[in-house]
This record gives C-alpha cells, structure tokens and sequence, in this order.
C-alpha cells in the first residue's frame, strides 16, 4: 500500500490555506499545518508564529514533512503601510525561519512560496498581459516583503533546497475575509439584504482594473507547480484578463433585489494604487493548468457564503 504524503501547509487556518487543506485530503494526503493569531483545537494544526524558529524546527522535524507549502504572511497591502515594520520584518523572519528549519530536516522537502504579482509593481499597458520575466518595481511595503522572500528563495535553493515560485495575481472566493474588496462588497450586500444595515454601499477606487482568480483554481495550481514546475522559476497564477472594481461590484449587485445606493469611502482609497495590471499565464498552461471558474460563479459564491453566515 502505498504511504500517504505528508503536507506542511503554514496559514492552513487562513483563506487559501483552508482551500488548499481541504483540496488536498480529498486527493489523499495528510496534512498538517499552522494557524496564527487565531487558536485552533484540531489535529495537525499547530498554534504557531512563525517567528518562533526554535518551536518551528521542532515541529517540522516531528512532521518530516515531503512538501511545505508557505501561504502564511501578513497579506493586506492597505494595511502594510500603517505598520510597514511589522509587515517587512515579520513576512521576512518568517520565511527565512521555514526554509532554514527545512533544510535541516532528513529528508529534503518541495516548498512552494507563495509571492504575489505585487512584486511587478507599475506595468506599462504595453507589457500586459505580464510575464514572469517582467522586472520587478515592488510599490507598497507588502510586495517588497514578498520579493526578499523570492530572494532567499534564491538563495536557498542555491544551497541545494527545492523552493518553487508562485505570484499569483488577485484571488478570491468563499470564506475570504471582507477586507478584500470582492469579499466585501458581498458582505455589505448581504447584511443590507439581512436589514442589518442601511442600503448603501461604501467603495474606494472602482477604476482601478485587477486580475481576479478563484481560489479553488489557485489552489490546484499550487499542487501541479510543486509536482511538476522548475525550482527556482516564478510562475505567474492568473486569468489573464482584467476587470475593474466597478464591474465586480455591478455583478454583486445583480445577484441582489435590493436598491442599493453606492457612497465613494476616502478611507477607502489606497496609496500608490496601480491603475490597471493583468498576467499572462502561458508558462503555468504547459504544465496542465488553466482556470475553469468563471468571475460570475466565484462572485455568487462569495454571496451565498455571506447569506448564510450575516
């Protein structure tokens, strides 16, 4: 019979990380994982800040994982700016710490960082949709986090690990916090529909044009790019169009009877928002990837996930 692979997920208790758990013990692995701030009593997770190299080593050194993959990060660009310090140093600590304690363990274990495209920062309108091989500008204090955590990638893979690449562009779907925006603007709208709240909707740039992924299918890329991706190379997870802000809130609306009256928040507005950027998937499609969720379905989803729950 044969054993079961053994699968690290750090942020398994986070959005993608519960995506990717669930993705993956369907497909008969056992896996195991962290859970930071929030406190989880289940088996296999682990209450753990990644900070803690010490306890993190031990851990993993139990575990003798065969794949780790790295989802946990502080994630919100919005927020990185008020607390550019936390966000630098605790993204950064806690990576070097994982690959660090990895490359001790027995057995040399694939571990997939997840980068973002945040890294590409200002792209020409020319240079879309952007490949991997696009410089890299990092414009907010998240995706400069994220491109020294490709360094060390670097870095330890030159030293023998295999650390494979993703930056994956906009991703959303059921469960995600209502602090990104798709996710938001379904919350607002569901608790309006609940009569919990008045009937407007509070919205910062709806111009700015994004490439929006469902996590579900984000989540099988990050399975196919550790068995099959070249160490070391970045692969891009997109859809390769772009949508403005404007068109995923009015597909919100939709799905919704309500009359709902939209009110621009400028607390809601971003520093150095980019104005448009979408990606071009081309190299993760020779490994057998392509997304199959269309925006509409991902969006209703969202909105049904907020019904049931506000």
């Amino acid at each position: 019979m044969e054993v079961s692979k053994r699968v690290f997920i750090t942020g398994l208790t986070g959005f993608a990380g519960k995506h990717l758990s669930q993705y993956l013990e369907k497909e008969g692995f056992e896996v195991y994982g962290t859970s930071w701030p929030e406190k989880v009593e289940k088996e296999r997770i682990f209450w753990l800040d990644l900070r803690n190299g010490r306890k993190l080593k031990k851990i993993l050194k139990d575990i003798n994982p065969d794949w780790i993959f790295h989802l946990a990060a502080l994630s919100h660009v919005g927020e990185s700016w008020k607390n550019v310090k936390r966000t630098v140093s605790t993204n950064f600590i806690s990576t070097l710490n994982l690959f660090e304690s990895a490359s001790n363990l027995s057995r040399n274990p694939k571990i997939l960082f997840v980068s973002s495209a945040e890294v590409y920062g200002y792209v020409k309108k020319e240079n879309m949709p952007v490949k991997e091989n696009h410089p890299t500008n990092p414009l907010n204090p998240y995706a400069f986090s994220k491109l020294l955590g490709e360094i060390l990638s670097s870095l330890y893979n030159s030293l023998g690990m295999e650390i494979y690449v993703v930056r994956p562009f906009n991703y959303t779907g059921p469960g995600q916090n209502p602090k990104f925006v798709c996710s938001d603007f379904a919350y607002q709208i569901a608790m309006i529909e609940k009569g919990k709240r008045k009937p407007e909707i509070r919205v910062g740039n709806l111009s700015v044009r994004r490439d929006f992924t469902d996590v579900r299918d984000v989540v099988m890329a990050f399975k196919i790019i550790i068995e099959k991706g070249e160490k070391g190379s970045p692969y891009n997870i997109c859809s390769g169009k772009s949508y403005s802000i404007e068109e995923i809130l009015q597909t919100l609306l939709r799905f919704s009877k309500e009359k709902i009256e939209i009110i621009k928040d400028e607390k809601r507005f971003r520093k150095a928002d980019v104005p448009e950027i979408y990606g071009d998937y081309s190299k993760l499609k020779k490994l057998g990837w392509k997304p199959s969720i269309p925006i509409e379905k991902t969006l209703e989803d969202i909105i049904n996930f907020w019904r049931e729950r506000v």
